[in-house]
């Protein structure tokens, strides 16, 4: 025989007894990765990852094998290897219909998301977002990760397209409403949350976000609803019970904000943030109520814990005479009437006549005056005191406006009296006009003398 015929012929012998060999290696193959499979179904994933890494030692670039291998460390929770496992098959690129960049860049971005490196798993998602544009879950979860980083603006925009993608996805439209609410747009909020609560009105992370849209909107009785039924679950039981107070408090219903906030202390797990919030509206209640007693012992339980906690500190230091002087406290306590009789003994024992006088709500008294003297004089000289019991700092406009009642009343003089402070810019409004500006430092002795 021609020998070169002998050389082709023996060529395609090892031709074909190579293509036999991957065939059949392959079959093999092919029999080993369904054994793996379903010893990964069955929970065994060492025994899954062994046979694994005995296939790659002798086909690294097997893309299913690769797959497989960063699918059982994701089970096992190895998310930074199962990371490293799917970038090793992104970067090989050899695809097939079992192992697709669409599946790959799923899990890879799963696994970011798990590890907390959520910059790089929103950038999976906004490509899964480009290679799948019918699917509304990496559009819904592109914005959950805006939404987390507060880039709402972008959140809002991949949230309307999850959507508009599938209009009954629940999660979809309460993450869009508590962008919203982020954004302060409480209208919005409230309508994305309500349509949220209507595909699953279960959900009371929802409704404690919708009720707290309505309380926004001052939709107080929605509000209260909706926090009653969040408050059913123990997560989310302290903060909705401290919103109902919020809600009685933006009512003006300090009494029941009370019984709210005591109920909700009781469940708060003490030095907790919400445990201190609990106490400050407490007191701050019970300071609306002239139950300064109740105030003080609240703010000294802060005080303890939080020296520097808001302006615990500076109420403890403007209620210092409270603790120590009776006539003070007589003064902070006092209803409506008390207030106002104990208004006309201070001006009277300044030496001044009353003509009229006017209450502001029960927290401050106006009085117009003339001296006992004046009627003896051709022209009456009107003085104006006003007597103010709230303890927040006088503004400079509280000033103004007292400075316009006295150009109102031909008054000469003016006498403003704060069991409080007067704001800096208000002394300096005050120094070059006929007003006489006394803190409660000043006053103490002036109520002493009224009330002996």
């Amino acid at each position: 025989m021609d020998p070169l015929v002998l050389v082709i012929v023996g060529v395609f012998l090892l031709i074909a007894l190579f293509l036999g060999g991957y065939i059949l290696l392959g079959h093999l193959n092919q029999g080993k990765i369904e054994d793996i499979e379903e010893l990964i179904g069955r929970g065994r994933f060492r025994d899954a990852m062994s046979r694994l890494e005995a296939i790659l030692e002798k086909d690294e670039r097997n893309p299913k094998v690769n797959f497989l291998l960063g699918t059982v460390h994701e089970k096992m929770g190895g998310y930074q290897t199962a990371i490293l496992q799917y970038r090793r098959i992104l970067k090989f690129g050899r695809w097939r219909d079992d192992v697709t960049e669409l599946q790959v860049r799923n899990h890879l971005a799963e696994c970011l998301r798990h590890a907390g490196n959520h910059t790089e798993a929103k950038n999976e998602y906004l490509i899964l977002t480009k290679l799948d544009p019918q699917n509304y879950a990496h559009f819904y979860e592109a914005a959950r990760l805006f939404q987390k980083g507060k880039v709402f603006p972008n959140a809002l925009k991949f949230y309307k397209q999850a959507v508009a993608l599938n209009s009954r996805h629940f999660g979809s439209w309460s993450g869009l409403g508590r962008t919203y609410f982020g954004m302060n747009a409480y209208s919005d909020a409230r309508e994305a949350l309500s349509k949220a609560a209507e595909l699953d009105p279960g959900d009371r992370e929802n409704l404690y976000y919708l009720g707290q849209a309505h309380r926004f909107l001052g939709e107080h009785v929605k509000a209260l609803e909706n926090f009653e039924k969040s408050e059913r679950d123990e997560s989310l039981r302290t903060r909705s019970i401290l919103a109902r107070g919020l809600v009685f408090i933006d009512q003006g219903s300090y009494a029941q904000a009370m019984t709210e906030l005591e109920r909700g202390l009781a469940w708060a797990e003490a030095g907790s943030d919400i445990w201190m919030q609990f106490h400050y509206l407490i007191a701050a209640s019970a300071e609306r109520l002239k139950d300064v007693g109740t105030a003080i012992e609240h703010w000294e339980v802060i005080q303890r814990h939080d020296a520097k906690y808001r302006d615990v500190a500076s109420k403890l230091r403007q209620y210092a005479e409270f603790r120590t002087n009776d006539q003070i406290k007589e003064l902070l306590i006092a209803n409506r009437m008390q207030f106002e009789t104990i208004a006309r003994s201070i001006a009277e024992n300044m030496g001044l006549r009353i003509n009229g006088s006017k209450l502001h709500s029960d927290v401050a008294i106006t009085l117009i005056c003339s001296d006992n003297q004046s009627s003896q004089k051709m022209r009456v000289q009107n003085t104006v005191v006003r007597i103010y019991r709230e303890m927040s700092s006088v503004n400079e406009n509280q000033i103004r406006e007292f400075h316009d009642l006295m150009k109102s009343e031909n008054a000469a003089k003016g006498v403003f009296m704060t069991v409080g402070e007067f704001a800096p810019s208000a002394v300096e409004y005050a120094a070059n006009r006929p007003i006489d500006l006394m803190d409660g430092a000043a006053m103490v002795p002036i109520i002493q003398g009224a009330l002996h």
